[in-house]
Parts: structure tokens; sequence; C-alpha cells
């Protein structure tokens, strides 16, 4: 099962967040499914990294459990991020 935002949408890279109410944008998800013999995944599982405006670098290895991750905007089909 892929990681997903609380209410079921699977996180993305690039998607812009809140967590805690603070901006944040997801910099890359390593999924078990979708990469089963990346390093990441078979050391620790895959989960996702969160650039939060106010905390810095933020790594959730169970993304599912955090209520406070919220979606705000997504990267359409073809978009790059520019940061």
């Amino acid at each position: 099962m892929p990681f997903t935002y609380p209410p079921g949408e699977v996180i993305k890279q690039g998607d812009q967040v809140l967590f805690h109410g603070v901006p944040g944008q997801i910099k890359f998800v390593v999924d078990p499914l979708s990469s089963p013999d990346d390093w990441f995944v078979t050391e620790c599982g895959g989960g996702a990294m969160l650039l939060d405006s106010e905390f810095g670098d933020v790594f959730f290895d169970d993304p599912h459990n955090h209520e406070d991750l919220v979606l705000v905007s997504r990267l359409h089909a073809g978009e790059t991020d520019q940061k």
C-alpha cells in the first residue's frame, strides 16, 4: 500500500502540504511497492521526506500515522519544482 495522507490521498514528491499548520513540501517518497529493492526500503521500510519552512527536513517512516500532515496542492504532470 502506498503512503497516504490521513484521508487516503497518495503522498507524492512535490506536494505542497501543511504540517502542524506550517507550510512545507514533500521532497521525496520511498515506497516499498514502487521501489522494493531501494536500500532505504530494505533497511527501514520506506517513508517520505518533508521540507518544512519552520522545522527543516522532517522524515516520516510511517506517514499514515501523521494526522497533522495535510495536502494543500499538488504539482501537475509535466510541472517541475523550481525550489
